[in-house]
């Protein structure tokens, strides 16, 4: 299993998906607006709402949303933003996004701490109980 995480490279009107683990996703524009619609109905919010948040009228906004104005990342990223949603979020909507480690249940925690012997010895006793030295022997 990789650890790359997947990545989003922007073409103009064909976003392409990269997941390292599966490979490559086409996703055409036209999802990607439908999905801020979607998002943005749930919601409640108006083109309007939407379009205040990120500093722009409703009619350049609506002119995105019916395609007829290009919709730039850093445009996408304030919108993500207005939704309160991450950007690979509504690409991939209705699905969440997640990390493969994060699906199979847990994440892995490393902590070190530098001790003098006798210290260590009673910081393994306390989590590992009698058997600590054992276990890590």
């Amino acid at each position: 299993m990789s650890s790359s995480k997947p990545y989003c490279v922007i073409h103009y009107y064909q976003r392409i998906f990269i997941d390292p683990d599966s490979g490559i996703n086409f996703i055409d524009m036209n999802n990607i607006l439908q999905n801020i619609d979607e998002i943005r109905r749930e919601k409640g919010y108006s083109q309007e709402y939407v379009a205040q948040q990120i500093g722009m009228k409703q009619s350049g906004f609506s002119l995105i949303m019916s395609g007829g104005r290009e919709l730039k990342y850093n445009t996408l990223l304030q919108i993500a933003k207005a939704l309160q949603e991450d950007v690979i979020d509504i690409i991939t909507y209705p699905d969440k996004y997640a990390l493969a480690e994060e699906k199979a249940g847990g994440m892995e925690t490393i902590l070190q701490i530098k001790l003098d012997k006798g210290k260590r010895d009673e910081v393994i006793a306390l989590l590992f109980g009698d058997k600590g030295k054992e276990i890590l022997e």
